[in-house]
């Protein structure tokens, strides 16, 4: 059966105004019609503070020396396996274990925790780097200047990249 423009244009205008019952009812994917999206449960807490931040250190005494001498953070205590030092309302916490998930070792994830940079807030970004660079840490990405405030990427002992920031 030939199909006549009549026909045609009637098909058309009968998709146009089902398109648009569809759209007017709140329907936002046709194809997915009287299956509702699942929405996410609702938060535990409203909004959760951080705890601690855990780093897997080969060395506690060589992790502490950059954390503590080069950074300023505060030792709260300290063991042969770990130490707990505080950047403000958040503790730092250096161990030596591995936990089961990790305990392939520094090779399973290198470079170190790439994707997630923890900053420090510094009064000096420059002065921090300098220091950081005579001691022998690798600086990988030297100061920037944003206006806002001044920012540096630094390789702890163990390879973590951290930010020192400083905002005007």
């Amino acid at each position: 059966m030939k199909m006549t423009s009549k026909r045609r244009l009637f098909l058309l205008s009968l998709c146009v105004i089902s398109i648009s019952a569809l759209l007017a009812s709140g329907c936002t994917n046709p194809l997915k019609m009287g299956k509702k999206e699942a929405s996410p449960p609702p938060a535990l807490d409203a909004a959760p503070g951080v705890h601690h931040i855990l780093l897997e250190v080969t060395d506690v005494k060589r992790a502490l020396r950059f954390y503590e001498d080069y950074l300023g953070l505060k030792v709260k205590s300290k063991s042969g396996k770990d130490a707990v030092l505080r950047s403000g309302n958040v503790e730092i916490h250096l161990w030596t274990e591995k936990w089961k998930f990790s305990r392939g070792g520094p090779a399973d994830y290198s470079p170190r925790a790439m994707g997630m940079y923890p900053h420090f807030k510094v009064s000096d970004v420059p002065a921090a780097v300098a220091r950081m660079r005579q001691g022998g840490y690798r600086i990988v990405m030297d100061v920037i200047d944003y206006g806002y405030g001044q920012e540096a990427f630094v390789a702890d002992p163990d390879g973590y990249v951290i930010g020192v920031i400083s905002t005007k």
